[in-house]
């Protein structure tokens, strides 16, 4: 999708396949992946979409209300930015609001002793203890 319009349309499609259920694709469908739901929603936060912010709570309420009727693990993806307060702590780029959001959100960056290898740390959930890391590569 290129605009958050698009996505909400898109995602209120899948709503109403799934309560079908004629589609067997739907009757299977357990994860549903946004890549890069910042570089969707963050044109809509800037000072000239003064409905930007309200766009992207609807967005969030509505991946929320989706994965909870279905039963669906929905992953976003989002950018991170630093601030000059702060420049090794990163924050969703969507702002400190998206943060509530997300019921589990994990940081993957490179580690720094191993540029091959990943690392991904449990930054937030709900149920279990953050502070997790785990170390992988990608082939």
């Amino acid at each position: 999708c290129s605009n958050a319009f698009a996505l909400n349309t898109l995602l209120q499609t899948f709503q109403l396949k799934m309560e079908a259920q004629e589609e067997s694709y739907f009757k299977r469908l357990r994860l549903v992946i946004v890549d890069s739901l910042s570089g969707i929603l963050a044109p809509l936060l800037g000072t000239k979409q003064p409905q930007g912010h309200a766009v992207m709570q609807e967005t969030a309420r509505f991946i929320k209300s989706l994965a909870f009727k279905h039963h669906l693990a929905v992953l976003t993806t989002c950018h991170t930015v630093s601030t000059k307060e702060n420049p090794l702590g990163l924050k969703p780029a969507l702002g400190e609001s998206w943060t509530y959001f997300a019921d589990r959100r994990l940081a993957m960056y490179f580690n720094p002793e191993n540029k091959k290898q990943r690392i991904a740390a449990l930054v937030k959930s709900n149920e279990t203890s953050t502070g997790q890391v785990m170390f992988f590569e990608i082939g």
